[in-house]
């Protein structure tokens, strides 16, 4: 069926009502169409599975039925499809009943004009796509609170395997094993890779605010494309500033937009080709970008295939929920959460392309123009403290309590275990009597059932303002996250992390040397 052609079902006994409604149909400039008319429902499949319409208009008058009968058996076996009731004599009841069952409209045939009907088609065909699109959005927030949960259990599981495999490749040497530690890298990389799985969703049914931290892009980028590219017959192109400038991004985040990126351009090359992904520091705006670009040092990442192209009418669309290209497979979300992301990060990305050359993908993304250093505090060192500093950690998962504890120790530091806020004040409030009192804290911030970290830190707070305690969870979107310090915390430690992201934390807020 031609798209701009609309296929209408005429579901009407009397052949008068018929022509004069076909006639009306026929008079309309604003509509092609093709009609089936049928005289009563016993005359076609009612189960729809041999019709296709995009409306069905109704005769509530119908043989052998009572209007609301044949509405609600029309409704039931085409729900999909907007349906315009016509009815003779209008009862304001029986209208009612049927508008509040799923008609989209109800017209008087001693009143209808080709102005009337050509209104309510178009009508009926605008607030039936609207329905879908308000059940669209209710599925994917029902999908976010249930990806939430999954994301906070799946990367409990992560913390568990990434912190094993930590402490295993701190024990041998990449010089007399490399072939095992470098499997274990891999390993290491896959699961950190893993969690993306849950964000993906999470990141465009709830949002998010970003957790920032300044980075250097090329590692992230490097890494995005072995990772989307592995298996894959398409050959990626890295050209990057050798003194290209740090960004203040969330790395998971915007790793997520490459992987989207560069999974899209591998879709769009089923029989193989190349990607070819450009960075470079913009410290003027270009004639080529956006016109609502602000005028600031960027960091621009240009993905650029040779693929299928895309046509001018869909390359409008291409933010759209669940509007692809290339591929049919995936949810249709990857570009619209890509551009939310960027969004969000104060950042621009658009596309060009041309139908049968390939695509482009621009990513700017706000540069701090000086050169990348982690800003970490060396005052003192870990080495200069007599005693060990003690670490206080919350979390109900005892699999994520337990690494945590042997990754602590790993690096020399006393634990105190708690499971839920209630022990952890405890616990704290006891350690202060003693000789060695509580150095930090490492508080989970959901606990079912139980006292989370933002509770406790806040009954802590009013009482002990010096406390130091960092907010760590699997709920990567959750607003405390991006703004720890607001509640109290004065850092943040994402679940799945490593023995490396852990210990540059310690060092960042207790000011320690990392050796």
């Amino acid at each position: 069926m031609n798209d701009n052609i609309l296929n209408l079902l005429l579901v009407e006994d009397n052949e008068g009502d018929a022509n004069l409604i076909l006639s009306f149909l026929e008079e309309s400039n604003k509509i092609e169409f093709t009609v089936d008319w049928k005289r009563n429902i016993c005359e076609f499949s009612i189960d729809g599975s041999d019709q296709s319409y995009d409306v069905i208009l109704l005769d509530l008058s119908l043989p052998n039925f009572s209007g609301i009968e044949a509405f609600s058996m029309m409704h039931k076996n085409f729900p999909d499809i907007p349906i315009v009731v016509l009815t003779s004599v209008i009862n304001e009841d029986e209208a009612i009943k049927t508008l509040q069952q799923g008609a989209q409209d109800v017209i008087s045939k001693d009143h209808l004009t080709t102005f009337l009907l050509n209104r309510a088609i178009k009508h009926s065909i605008e607030r039936k796509q609207m329905e879908q699109e308000i059940i669209r959005t209710q599925k994917l927030e029902t999908i976010g609170i249930l990806a939430g949960g999954i994301a906070h259990d799946f990367n409990n599981i992560l913390t568990s395997i990434l912190g094993n495999i930590s402490l295993v490749k701190m024990e041998i040497s990449p010089e007399d094993q490399p072939d095992v530690h470098e499997i274990l890298g891999e390993a290491e990389t896959a699961s950190l890779r893993a969690k993306d799985l849950a964000n993906q969703l999470l990141t465009f049914s709830k949002g998010g605010a970003p957790v920032k931290k300044l980075t250097n892009l090329f590692v992230l980028i490097h890494d995005s494309a072995t990772f989307a590219l592995r298996g894959s017959n398409v050959r990626c192109n890295l050209d990057v500033d050798p003194e290209m400038w740090e960004v203040n991004v969330d790395p998971n985040q915007i790793h997520q937009v490459l992987n989207n990126i560069i999974i899209n351009a591998d879709q769009a090359m089923p029989k193989g080709g190349e990607i070819t992904i450009h960075v470079k520091n913009i410290s003027t705006k270009k004639n080529y970008f956006p016109s609502n670009v602000s005028e600031r040092p960027y960091i621009e990442i240009s993905i650029q295939d040779d693929g299928i192209g895309i046509t001018t009418e869909n390359l409008s669309r291409i933010f759209d929920p669940y509007f692809t290209y290339g591929k049919v497979n995936g949810s249709g979300l990857g570009l619209t959460t890509s551009y939310s992301i960027i969004k969000r990060h104060e950042g621009y990305m658009w596309v060009d392309s041309e139908l049968g050359v390939g695509t482009t993908v621009f990513v700017l993304l706000p540069a701090h123009p000086k050169p990348f250093s982690p800003q970490l505090a060396k005052t003192s060192s870990h080495e200069g403290k007599k005693e060990k500093y003690k670490v206080l950690i919350m979390d109900d998962e005892i699999g994520v309590r337990t690494i945590l504890a042997k990754m602590l120790r790993r690096l020399n530091y006393s634990v105190v275990e708690t499971v839920n806020g209630t022990e952890s004040i405890a616990a704290y409030e006891d350690a202060l009597s003693t000789s060695h009192p509580v150095d930090l804290l490492i508080m989970d911030l959901t606990i079912p059932g139980g006292m989370g970290g933002e509770k406790a830190i806040n009954i802590l707070h009013k009482k002990y303002p010096d406390i130091k305690a960092i907010v760590s969870s699997g709920y990567s979107n959750d607003p405390i996250m991006a703004e720890y310090a607001k509640f109290g915390f004065i850092g943040v430690l994402m679940k799945p992390f490593t023995i490396k992201n852990l210990k540059y934390t310690l060092a960042n807020v207790l000011n320690l040397k990392v050796e």
